[in-house]
């Protein structure tokens, strides 16, 4: 059921519905979307994907490093746009910058601008 979306859809559609009967601001992408299964298909198998895929971040292989970033990083705006849930550690990026040799910007900017 979690692959196909159902279980994610299912979410969504009770976030949004909680928060009206509240008062408070529900995503109004989550309306447009609920209709349209194939798109919490796809948020669930990627979900999974970069959830289980999160120790190839730790392989020293920087294109692998930064698919998963860029993978994890969109799956959270997906969370803020689908639930108007923000994580503000990741969706800053300030979650990833330890995944990245910040050290060697001074050495790469002064290359660029010599």
């Amino acid at each position: 059921a979690w692959l196909s979306g159902e279980s994610v859809r299912n979410q969504v559609a009770h976030d949004a519905l909680r928060k009206l009967r509240l008062g408070a601001v529900a995503s109004p992408f989550a309306r447009l979307a609920i209709g349209q299964s194939w798109i919490f298909t796809i948020m669930a198998s990627g979900t999974v994907v970069f959830e289980l895929g999160a120790f190839l971040a730790l392989a020293d292989r920087p294109r692998l490093c930064l698919a998963w970033v860029l993978g994890t990083w969109i799956m959270h705006l997906g969370i803020a746009a689908a639930m108007a849930i923000v994580f503000p550690y990741p969706v800053s990026g300030v979650a990833f910058v330890c995944f990245f040799p910040l050290e060697r910007t001074p050495r790469l900017r002064d290359r660029l601008l010599s």
